[in-house]
């Protein structure tokens, strides 16, 4: 077998070790969240080998594939810890090692709680709320955009209309844990504003 073909075996093996993790990890609709944006992952290094000039990028090839696979297998148990075990801190936004995706797990011990998933790919982002972990009916499905200079703070755009204040709220934590600077709206009884943290602004600044 040459090197490719060993490449091309510890892809199909690394997607074959995905799909059972997330079957066995049982966190519910995050886990069908996460397994989407994993294959995804792993799909942008289907084909990494063809460019390695030296034996130092091969050995990043193949460790890059291994490595998504284990952050997948250790973000899993973390949110199922997150679900079911009590005594534990409040649990945070995590995110899937590539940086592009996050998830926020609540406790579901006591009484049925909201889960959280959020997915960046460029100017485009995905959020989404389930009232129920284990089923993705009445789902909210909002697919935003942001705008503005990459270098400074960003304006998302979606139908915030749609969103209740205090999941606005978990989106704004959701873009912090995945390092994204943006400004979200929020709502003073009926009227849509935007916050401004800028120096200087008054609280609740209309901007």
């Amino acid at each position: 077998m040459d090197l490719h073909e060993d490449y091309r075996a510890l892809y199909q093996g690394c997607l074959s070790a995905c799909a059972h993790i997330g079957a066995g990890r049982r966190v519910g609709v995050l886990g069908t969240f996460l397994a989407e944006q994993v294959r995804e992952d792993l799909a942008r290094g289907e084909h990494a080998i063809d460019s390695a000039d030296k034996l130092s990028d091969v050995a990043d090839d193949f460790a890059g594939l291994a490595r998504t696979v284990a952050d997948y297998d250790h973000l899993c148990r973390e949110v199922f810890s997150d679900l079911h075990h009590l005594y534990r801190p409040e649990p945070p936004w995590r995110v899937l090692a590539r940086g592009r995706t996050a998830v926020r797990a609540t406790l579901q011990v006591r009484r049925r709680q909201p889960v959280f998933a959020l997915h960046v790919a460029g100017d485009a982002w995905m959020f989404r709320v389930f009232p129920n972990p284990y089923d993705d009916e009445r789902a909210l499905v909002v697919d935003g955009t942001v705008s503005g200079d990459r270098h400074s703070r960003r304006t998302a755009q979606a139908p915030w209309e749609r969103v209740p204040p205090e999941w606005c709220d978990q989106l704004d934590y959701g873009f912090q844990a995945l390092g994204v600077k943006v400004d979200l709206p929020y709502r003073t009884g009926e009227e849509l504003v935007q916050l401004s943290d800028e120096p200087g602004s008054a609280p609740n600044t209309i901007i």
